[in-house]
């Protein structure tokens, strides 16, 4: 029989997995497209092309900002 301690304790490890996978998952999915591995042959939609483009600008445009500023400041 399985002892009250063991089961609470598998219980909240359960409860950890399953609150954190989709987490994880996500992080790992976005951190293989920004490193550029292609995306399966049978995937229909790439929702995410568009969203990254924009930051891929705004971060551009920060760094340039930031180029910018570094100049004036050595002037």
């Amino acid at each position: 029989m399985i002892e009250p301690e063991w089961f609470w304790k598998c219980f909240v490890i359960a409860i950890f997995i399953l609150l954190t996978n989709p987490v994880s998952s996500h992080a790992i999915a976005r951190a293989s497209y920004k490193a550029g591995v292609k995306l399966w042959k049978g995937s229909v939609v790439d929702k995410y092309k568009d969203y990254n483009k924009e930051e891929n600008e705004k971060s551009e445009n920060q760094a340039n900002n930031k180029e910018k500023a570094n100049k004036k400041a050595k002037i």
